[in-house]
């Protein structure tokens, strides 16, 4: 019998629907207390663990009780060992190096955990690159390059190492940034270390990377063709996060948000870095399109760093009224890969296909987007 290793963290994720841009510093109980907020990271660890006991792989889980992965592991598997309690009800960075520290200790083939950057961190802190591991995604920040590309896609590797045994591993990066700084849209990415993770280039996501100051000149020119030939005056445009994005307020001479979710309408910005529940009320009843870019080296269109923009969002706007924009060298990053989404699975199904990006002024491509 293979032994796998989980931790959950109950409150990675929480923050992204928010606009919160990351939960560094929050308590579950605050934020239910002050926006209402609903766990997410507890059905991305049950996606990822549903694909493991289809495949059929004889395993035993190995994991920590208090909402960090016994009570769902307990629910789908039949042989589950709890290794510790959280010591207070609330969770803390603490308890997942308590936690990694004795699962590994357990003598686990792999560690599969749930979560953002800050997770990541955790568990590099606990294990280092000794145990090898495998990050389902369910954080805001989403730099690090140690997670599958959705938690199906996770629960895949996983499967795979299982049956296998003998699959090469590498060090992927753990990367994190400053949550503060964040907030204020600023960006300092910084490495933390490496974690030893299994090699699937089809299942794994690479780390984030930045923009250029030289992409100004092309994003520039894609921001004058979206004013002169795509934006019309009838139209509320949803514009996600990114300096792609936000040439296009520049141009416009209108303020914006860097790392958050904008609206213009007619040539204004009308409201700023919105959540979820915000951006429902806005776009309601009204004529509406998105326009958004793919994350800089992973090449998510959605579900990393915007998931303000969901898949209620989505269906809201409509899968036709989207709007991708990137400069070449960026698409030219990302090599043969296709550009991602993770949201749900009716969304990810129809945003599936090959779709159309603006790379600069009456210049477009098509590339393919999957999950």
């Amino acid at each position: 019998m293979k032994r796998l290793g989980l931790i959950v963290n109950p409150i990675a994720g929480i923050g992204g629907r928010l606009g919160l841009k990351g939960t560094d510093g929050y308590t579950l109980q605050a934020l239910n207390a002050k926006y209402g907020a609903t766990p997410v990271s507890a059905k991305r660890a049950q996606e990822a663990l549903e694909v493991i006991k289809a495949s059929g792989v004889d395993v035993e889980i190995v994991t920590c009780g208090g909402g960090m992965g016994f009570e769902i592991a307990k629910s789908l598997f039949d042989v589950v060992t709890c290794v510790g309690q959280p010591e207070v009800g609330e969770t803390t960075s603490a308890d997942t190096v308590m936690a990694a520290k004795r699962i590994a200790e357990a003598s686990v083939d792999i560690l599969m955990f749930v979560g953002g950057d800050g997770t990541a961190r955790d568990i590099y802190a606990a294990v280092g690159a000794d145990q090898v591991c495998i990050g389902v995604p369910s954080g805001v920040k989403m730099h690090s390059g140690v997670y599958g590309l959705s938690p199906m896609k996770s629960g895949e590797l996983v499967s795979v190492f299982l049956s296998h045994g003998h699959m090469r591993t590498e060090t992927a990066e753990v990367m994190d940034i400053d949550e503060e700084a964040y907030r204020d849209g600023k960006v300092y990415a910084k490495l933390f270390g490496y974690l030893s993770i299994p090699v699937d280039r089809r299942k794994t996501q690479n780390k984030k990377s930045g923009s250029h100051e030289s992409e100004r000149y092309f994003q520039d020119a894609i921001a004058c063709y979206m004013l002169d030939h795509i934006m019309d005056e009838d139209t509320y445009y949803v514009l996600g996060p990114g300096t792609t994005t936000a040439q296009i307020q520049r141009k416009l001479e209108q303020p914006f948000t860097l790392l958050g979710v904008d609206i213009v309408y007619r040539g204004k910005t009308i409201a700023r870095d919105l959540n979820e529940s915000q951006l429902v009320q806005w776009i309601e009843g009204k004529r509406t399109k998105l326009v958004i870019t793919p994350t800089g080296g992973q090449g998510f269109l959605l579900g990393r760093g915007n998931q303000q923009i969901s898949g209620v969002v989505v269906r809201s706007i409509g899968m036709d009224n989207i709007i991708v924009i990137a400069t070449k060298n960026k698409l030219l990053s990302l090599g043969a890969s296709p550009l991602y989404v993770d949201l749900d699975d009716a969304c990810n199904e129809g945003l599936g296909g090959y779709r159309k990006v603006i790379t600069g002024y009456d210049d477009v491509v098509l590339k393919k987007v999957t999950y």
